[in-house]
C-alpha cells in the first residue's frame, strides 16, 4: 500500500474516532463515522487509513470490533486535536515504516548518500512532515537511531524479492561482461567456460567463475578468477556501499590473488537489464581489507558474520 500524508491523517482520524467512542466500537461504525468527518475534505481514503492502522499496530480488531492498542493510546496522548501534529505524525510514520518497510528500503542498504536517488517524492514529503529526514550531522538521537533501525528491520517478502532481483541483475551483467571480454580478446573457448555459479548455490562464496584473459599482465590467460558481484540500483559517486559476509571473506582468502569484486551501480531490472556503465568497477581483496572488522581478542569465541562497507571511490590502482 502507498503511504501518503492523506492516509496518515486518516489513521489519526480512526484513532480519534475510537477515542470518541470510548476506545471500542464496531469496525463498520468507526469507518462510517470517519467517512462523515469534516477531515475527509477531498475524499480521504478512510478504509486505506483503517488498514494502515491495523498494519502499524495502532488498532486491533476481533469479531468486527476494534480498539486502540498500547501504541495507539500513546499516539492519542500526544495530541488532542482533529489534525495530527508533528509529534503524532512522527510516531505514526516511524512505526508504520519500521513494521512494513516500503520498497525503497531494500534498495537503500543504509547508505545516507543514496537517499536523494532512492526515496520517491511522496515518501520524501511524508518523512519531511514527520520530521524523520536525516540531515547531515543531525544531533537528534532518536531520529538517527530510527535510520539505524531501518537498516536491520525484517523486510517484506516482495521487498526482499526486489533486493534479490537487483543482485541477480548485477550477476547477469557480470556474466555477460566476462564472456564478451574474453571473446573480444580472442579467447572464445575460455568465454564458453565462464560459469554463473551463484545460480547453482550461494555457498560458493562468489558469483561468477571466469578467467584472466589478457586483462591482467601478471596472469596467464587461462588463470581462473572468482568474481563476487555487488549491485545497487542508484548512481554511486564517492562511496560504493556493499555487504560482505564472513563466508565471502574466507573464500577470498583461499584465492587471494584471484578473487575480484564487480561493482555495478544504477542497475536496471529485466526486461532491459543494464547499468550506468558498460563495465563494472573492479575491486580486489586488498581494497576491502582496510575496511574489514579485525579479529576479536577473545580467542575465537566471537566473530562477525556480515558487515556493511563503504568503499571510497575512485579505487586505488592495485597490481594484479
Amino acid at each position: 500500500m502507498v503511504y501518503s500524508l492523506g492516509r496518515i491523517t486518516v489513521m489519526w482520524l480512526i484513532l480519534r474516532t475510537l477515542s470518541k467512542f470510548g476506545q471500542r466500537a464496531g469496525k463498520t461504525e468507526v469507518i462510517s463515522f470517519a467517512s462523515r468527518s469534516s477531515l475527509r475534505s477531498g475524499g480521504l481514503p478512510i478504509k486505506d487509513g483503517y488498514n494502515l492502522a491495523l498494519i502499524g499496530g495502532f488498532v486491533a480488531e476481533k469479531d468486527e470490533h476494534c480498539w486502540p492498542t498500547d501504541i495507539g493510546l500513546t499516539a492519542l496522548g500526544l495530541c488532542d486535536e482533529d489534525e495530527p501534529d508533528r509529534k503524532v505524525r512522527n510516531l505514526l510514520v516511524a512505526t508504520l515504516i519500521l513494521r512494513r518497510p516500503p520498497a525503497w528500503v531494500a534498495c537503500w542498504q543504509g547508505d545516507p548518500n543514496s537517499l536523494d536517488e532512492i526515496i520517491p517524492s511522496g515518501d520524501r514529503e511524508l518523512l519531511e512532515a514527520a520530521g524523520l529526514l536525516l540531515p547531515e550531522n543531525s544531533g537528534k538521537l532518536k531520529r538517527k537511531a530510527w535510520w539505524l533501525a531501518l537498516t536491520v528491520v525484517p523486510l517484506l517478502e516482495e521487498t526482499l524479492a526486489l533486493r534479490r532481483a537487483i543482485g541477480e541483475a548485477g550477476e547477469e551483467l557480470s556474466f555477460r561482461f566476462e564472456r564478451a571480454r574474453l571473446e573480444a580478446q580472442g579467447l572464445p573457448n575460455l568465454a564458453k567456460e565462464v560459469a554463473w555459479v551463484a545460480k547453482e548455490s550461494p555457498a560458493y562464496g562468489f558469483d561468477i567463475a571466469s578467467f584472466a584473459g589478457k586483462s591482467f599482465e601478471a596472469k596467464k590467460p587461462d588463470e581462473p578468477l572468482a568474481i563476487e558481484v555487488k549491485s545497487v540500483s542508484y548512481p554511486v559517486m564517492t562511496k560504493f556501499p556493499l555487504h560482505f559476509t564472513a563466508h565471502e571473506y574466507r573464500t577470498a582468502q583461499e584465492f587471494p590473488d584471484n578473487y575480484i569484486l564487480h561493482l555495478w551501480s544504477s542497475v536496471r531490472l529485466a526486461p532491459n537489464v543494464g547499468a550506468e556503465t558498460n563495465a563494472p568497477r573492479l575491486a580486489l581483496l586488498n581494497h576491502l581489507t582496510p575496511h574489514l572488522a579485525r579479529a576479536s581478542p577473545c580467542g575465537g569465541l566471537c566473530r562477525w558474520d556480515s558487515m556493511f562497507l563503504e568503499l571510497p571511490l575512485p579505487l586505488a590502482e592495485t597490481p594484479v
